[in-house]
């Protein structure tokens, strides 16, 4: 009797224990609503974007997570009615390590894409006014693959997910045309 009170007891607390989260996931803060959908080794989000800003994902380090990569995928949503022109994720302690599939729903093209090992980045024509897809969220591409060489347990790391306003993209390619005819300038002085 003892013996089955025990095996009855142990199912119970295996049911309500739940599956082991990848990273504990802190919350997150800035200008989206973020729903979690992470597992044991995947950190998969829902981002919905109200407005052009950003989003931080916060993240503790688990002693499971430091014995391989996590995989990383998210849903990013434009609920604001406009365009967006850019969108980039960065890593505060954590770096990208293999690289997944960047794609949009299909209503907008992917203008150009990147990736090194603290951020990943798409533009697109026509700005995107839908969905986009970073790795594999709805089962079809690859997810990102993220490494915590060198965390402890008990270290933080965030993920950022931004919406540049059109003004700041504009700016910010006007900024790259002036360095580099200063850089021309330099070297023709030279």
């Amino acid at each position: 009797m003892k013996l089955r009170q025990l095996l009855v007891s142990l199912a119970a607390a295996l049911a309500t224990a739940g599956a082991a989260q990848a990273a504990t996931f802190d919350g997150a803060t800035g200008a989206a609503t973020v729903t979690s959908y992470s597992d044991a080794s995947n950190l998969w989000f829902d981002i919905d974007f109200t407005s052009a800003g950003a989003v931080t994902l916060n993240f503790t380090v688990e002693a499971a997570d430091l014995t391989g990569g996590l995989n990383f995928n998210s849903l990013v949503r434009n609920l604001s009615g406009l365009g967006f022109d850019q969108l980039v994720f960065s890593l505060s302690g954590a770096t990208f390590s293999a690289p997944g599939t960047l794609a949009t729903d299909g209503f907008q093209a992917i203008a150009s894409q990147g990736w090194n090992a603290q951020q990943l980045w798409a533009t697109f024509s026509p700005a995107l006014t839908t969905e986009f897809y970073v790795g594999a969220p709805l089962g079809t591409g690859t997810d990102w693959t993220l490494s915590l060489a060198g965390a402890q347990v008990g270290d933080t790391f965030a993920i950022t997910a931004a919406v540049p306003e059109p003004g700041a993209v504009a700016m910010l390619l006007a900024g790259f045309g002036v360095m580099g005819a200063m850089a021309r300038r330099r070297r023709n002085a030279a």
